[in-house]
Formats: structure tokens, sequence, C-alpha cells
């Protein structure tokens, strides 16, 4: 039996393995480029969405109170039919 050394397992992760030429698969993206990516996808939803608030409030349409409203019908057909009796 062969006694190995610590040096020795450093220099097979040097050579890139374990010997028999297998090497561990590189990483698909580093995860320093995934959170830039990820901060560039929120930075566009929310660029877009204040563009498309800002021109419908330009143009005249107020939304709040349309899904005000709309709040307020689904809770009322929701209480309605809690309050409805169950024989």
């Amino acid at each position: 039996m062969v006694k190995r050394t610590k040096a020795d397992s450093l220099r097979r992760s040097e050579r890139g393995g374990f010997g028999g030429g297998c090497q561990a698969p590189p990483d698909p993206m580093p995860v320093r480029l995934l959170r830039s990516q990820s901060g560039q996808a929120m930075t566009e939803y929310a660029l877009v969405t204040a563009a498309i608030l800002g021109v419908m409030v330009g143009a005249g349409f107020t939304v709040l109170p349309d899904f005000v409203n709309a709040l307020q019908r689904y809770y009322d057909a929701f209480y309605v039919l809690l309050n409805l009796p169950i024989p």
C-alpha cells in the first residue's frame, strides 16, 4: 500500500483530478455573473413598468380606482359566499 501525503493530494488537484484524466466539469455560470444578470432583469422590469404606468397616467387613464373597485367586488362576492345558509 502506497502512503499518500498532503503534498501528493495537492499535486493531484493541480494536475486536474484524481488520475485517469478525470476532471470536474467547469461551472456553467459563475455566481458573480448570475447576480449581475438578476439585478439587470429587475432593473429592466422596474423601468418598463414605470414607463407603462407613466404613459397611462399621462394619457389620463385612472388605474387605481379601477383596481380598488375590482378588489372590493372580489371581497363582496367572497363574503356573500361565506354568508350563504348551508342546509
